[in-house]
């Protein structure tokens, strides 16, 4: 059974430029290990767990890619992400509640993208019939 539900989400924290992206950086202590304590925005704002239609891609194996589209070189949109986990251990904030214990509560699913990553997909948002694109993360 499926209970979907629309939660907000931010971008990934290396798609961040320029002077926000430093802003995000220093208040999360990224690289420095000054944060100890949530919300964090890597774990706990940025880029939702599980399985979910549109949002924003998490890039935590390659680092931010390439998502034009091969067909017209626009600027591709997330369409799908499949995951092998729906919520993560370094976060609780993105936990369904209640969230039922127990040794695979996380992987309802049994679905394993790769080596326990997720699949995304990319769409072209300027001709849906134009290939689309997908990542490995």
């Amino acid at each position: 059974m499926l209970h979907p539900e629309r939660v907000t989400e931010y971008p990934y924290i290396e798609s961040l430029t320029g002077a926000l992206g430093e802003r995000v950086e220093e208040w999360d202590g990224v690289g420095d290990g000054a944060r100890t304590a949530p919300p964090s925005y890597q774990s706990d704002l940025s880029v939702a767990p599980g399985w979910k239609a549109g949002g924003h891609a998490a890039w935590n194996v390659t680092g931010p890619g390439s998502t034009d589209c091969p067909g017209c070189g626009h600027g591709m949109r997330l369409l799908l992400t499949v995951d092998s986990y729906e919520w993560r251990s370094d976060s609780a904030s993105w936990r369904p509640l209640p969230t039922a214990g127990g040794v695979g509560a996380n992987a309802p699913t049994g679905v394993a993208v790769g080596n326990f990553g997720k699949l995304n997909v990319f769409a072209c948002p300027q001709d849906p019939a134009h290939p689309h694109r997908f990542s490995v993360q």
